[in-house]
């Protein structure tokens, strides 16, 4: 019998620790390479209906605003405007007229205007200033349809009178519409 006699050394393949780190990161780089190429393609389509979307919404945008350019006739706006300009009036030669006709006793506590009608609130001395005022008021330019709406007394407490000398005092409540042609006309006098 003869000896099997091998001189050279059996070589196994050993797999080092390196190779195999290798193989794993050549693995992972694969995958992430993968992983980005396919964001990529659907970044891109989602880029491309939005630029779509966003071009719509241009054309829909110039497309309404022609149809509102067509839609704003000048004649239309300067009747707009003409229409809100005889709405505004500047009221302080109406509430100087109103303070003007006050008797010496009497003031001016509360002032209300709401487009066409005003409440004024006054105190006076005596009855009779009551009544010479609302007729003034009457007979003025600046107003019409003036209505006493409340008259009330304050009264003070006796004492106080006779200290300060200070007799009771009438509030009154009136109302009145004012007259737009008169204050317009004295406005653009004074202008």
């Amino acid at each position: 019998m003869l000896p099997d006699i091998n001189l050279l050394p059996k070589t196994e393949k050993e797999r080092s620790l390196l190779y195999l780190l290798f193989i794993v990161g050549i693995v992972i780089a694969l995958l992430t390479i993968l992983f980005m190429t396919y964001k990529y393609i659907v970044l891109k389509q989602d880029i491309k209906s939005v630029t779509n979307k966003n071009n719509e919404l241009i054309l829909r945008k110039e497309t309404l605003e022609g149809q509102l350019e067509g839609s704003f006739d000048k004649g239309k706006l300067t009747n707009a405007v003409d229409y809100a300009e005889k709405y505004v009036l500047q009221t302080s030669k109406l509430i100087d007229g109103l303070i003007g006709y006050l008797p010496p006793t009497g003031n001016m506590n509360e002032y209300h205007y709401k487009l066409n009608d005003v409440e004024v609130i006054s105190q006076f001395a005596n009855m009779t200033d009551v009544s010479s005022y609302v007729a003034k008021l009457s007979e003025s330019d600046l107003v019409k349809n003036v209505k006493i709406n409340r008259i009330s007394t304050v009264l003070t407490e006796p004492e106080v009178e006779d200290a300060l000398n200070l007799p009771s005092r009438y509030v009154v409540t009136y109302s009145f519409q004012i007259n737009r042609a008169t204050l317009k006309k004295e406005n653009t006098e004074n202008e």
